[in-house]
């Protein structure tokens, strides 16, 4: 899934064509199955444009405020652990951590990025937009005043 925005839209790109789509009462969440749920990061109009290709399917939503995002997740809900402080991050590599861990890397890198504080999520933002989605970081005085250069 890709994000990018102008003033008064957004564009989700979804390379699953296989997917549903559907907008929850209070229009800030959006349902895409069977991928996940996400909070947007800002209210949107209901209403969907929805342009489907053979490799992929983009939605483009009509913002309530001609604001930039910079990202497309909204605030956590109660569900989500607490964040926590770079010395807490560490305990997460723990061998024994690693071991329980039966997730796909998207999923455990979404949760590393839920339960972060602010700047390891912009870290995180900054190296992977930056990188083209081959680095990511979540040291954030590593790489904000550099660019990230992709990897080859």
């Amino acid at each position: 899934m890709d994000f990018a925005e102008t003033k008064d839209k957004i564009f989700i790109f979804l390379y699953n064509t296989e997917i549903e789509t559907a907008f929850m009462e209070d229009s800030v969440t959006l349902v895409i199955k069977p991928l996940k749920s996400i909070i947007l990061y800002r209210p949107v109009f209901p209403d969907i444009t929805i342009k489907k290709t053979e490799s992929k399917v983009e939605l483009v939503l009509k913002k309530k405020e001609n604001i930039k995002w910079y990202t497309i997740n909204g605030p956590k809900t109660k569900e989500y652990k607490p964040r926590f402080s770079k010395q807490k991050e560490i305990d997460l590599c723990k061998e024994e951590d690693i071991n329980n861990i039966e997730e796909d890397a998207f999923t455990l890198i979404s949760r590393i990025y839920d339960i972060s504080n602010d700047d390891v999520r912009r870290a995180m933002e900054k190296s992977f937009i930056e990188s083209d989605g081959t680095v990511l970081s979540t040291d954030w005085e590593e790489v904000k005043n550099k660019k990230v250069l992709p990897k080859k």
